[in-house]
């Protein structure tokens, strides 16, 4: 009866202390044209970037990093590649439930463009 019981306990802590993710979900948050104000001017596109802000909440309530900034990634995916804005952009928001506490991780992707510089007359 007590090697039961002790089985039975160390099923039940190794099973809280180990991260199994619980609940998975997975929403499209939205799209838009561009997240900056476009100029009239010609541009042309570097290429496609995709970015992740994340945040994470140990036992669902602790706050243990900052929430997610979509601006300071956004920012950080046009610098990368060297542009001016970032256009067509998709967001789509993920959160996962874990024993140990909760993940939200909030993607963006879009097209990074550069505008073309004036030719001098």
């Amino acid at each position: 009866m007590k090697q039961t019981i002790k089985i039975i306990c160390l099923v039940i802590l190794l099973s809280i202390f180990n991260a199994y993710c619980l609940y998975r979900d997975v929403k499209a948050v939205g799209i838009e044209d561009t997240y900056y104000p476009l100029y009239d001017r010609p541009y042309k596109v570097l290429g496609e970037e995709t970015v992740l802000a994340s945040n994470f909440n140990l036992l669902w309530l602790v706050s243990v990093t900052p929430p997610p900034n979509i601006d300071f990634a956004i920012l950080e995916a046009v610098n990368r590649q060297g542009g001016d804005a970032m256009i067509d952009i998709r967001v789509w928001r993920e959160k996962e439930v874990w024993v140990v506490g909760t993940i939200e991780i909030i993607h963006i992707k879009g097209k990074i463009i550069k505008y073309k510089k004036d030719k001098m007359k």
